[in-house]
């Protein structure tokens, strides 16, 4: 299976010609004899473009019918492999479909390789819809792997696993509880602590100089009228403004945050929601300021602050 190439001489070999054309017929200097000629090159070119790219759209259309055959014929043999009917012993399908459609043993693999990574992200993105990986679901990974002949065990497909593991063991596990240096209350345990800033949304009033558009009129001599109001005028914009900056607790009670300025407690019992965002973690209270926590594991913090807030 060649690679099939777009008819590139014959688009420039028309561009050419048709320039030439456009030349000699801005020019005064050029008679009709010439202008014909080249005229007739042009639409000779033009018809070889057209033939050609007609023939490289009806090979695309082939090579792709073809790589879709094999493909399907793939999937059909991964999916009995799955399922236990087969035997994985894709060597033998290769040298076969090498065989009935005369291509290199080489291309067959490639389109092999392409369809075992699709079926193994088919059956990663169903176990992992909920942006967690739960016990079953990486039973059921681990061993669709084997049965495909396939690893997992790269650094990039293990830190992305572990993480989605540690994400289900947030939210449906026993929490950690780590050791902290504050009082606590009676029952009280810790499971988070980390460094934080503390984000609020503020009201700024700005004041602008000027406002309308910019001009004069010459109204006599020496005299001109401006144009536009400079009356100072003040607007007030709602900003995201840092307030604090400290130590975040979350403990199985409550919010604490121990900041620079002041020391801050959230009853989970006054949170109306949690919303995650990529840097932070927003707490939307049903009273007073609605702070954002920006912190280095928003998605930790948030999965355990969803988890204790129900």
């Amino acid at each position: 299976m060649k690679k099939i190439k777009r008819p590139i001489f014959y688009y420039l070999a028309f561009s050419i010609t048709l320039l030439v054309v456009i030349v000699n017929l801005s020019s005064l200097k050029s008679n009709f004899w010439t202008i014909a000629i080249w005229g007739a090159l042009a639409i000779l070119t033009f018809a070889l473009l057209v033939k050609k790219n007609k023939q490289y759209k009806g090979n695309k259309l082939r090579q792709k019918k073809l790589n879709d055959k094999i493909e399907n014929q793939f999937k059909d043999f991964y999916y009995s492999v799955l399922n236990e009917q087969k035997i994985n012993d894709s060597a033998l399908l290769v040298s076969q479909i090498a065989q009935t459609e005369k291509l290199n043993e080489n291309i067959i693999k490639s389109i092999r390789d392409k369809m075992i990574l699709s079926i193994m992200d088919e059956i990663v993105k169903v176990e992992t819809t909920e942006g967690s990986l739960s016990p079953t679901g990486y039973n059921r990974i681990v061993l669709t792997a084997q049965k495909l002949d396939i690893s997992i065990d790269n650094q990039k497909s293990k830190e992305s696993i572990e993480k989605l593991r540690k994400y289900w063991e947030l939210e449906n596990g026993d929490l950690p509880v780590i050791n902290t240096s504050i009082s606590l209350q009676k029952d009280e345990v810790c499971f988070y602590q980390d460094f934080c800033k503390w984000f609020e949304h503020r009201k700024i009033t700005k004041s602008v100089s000027y406002s309308g558009i910019t001009g004069s009129l010459k109204i006599t001599k020496g005299v001109r009228y401006r144009v536009g109001n400079i009356k100072p005028k003040k607007i007030t914009v709602d900003t995201l403004s840092e307030i604090d900056n400290g130590t975040l607790f979350i403990t199985n009670k409550r919010i604490i945050f121990m900041g620079t300025h002041k020391n801050i407690n959230i009853k989970y019992s006054s949170i109306l929601a949690i919303v995650p965002y990529s840097d932070g973690v927003g707490i939307e209270k049903d009273s007073g300021k609605s702070p954002i926590l920006g912190c280095n594991n928003p998605d930790i913090l948030s999965r355990i602050l969803a988890r204790l807030n129900k």
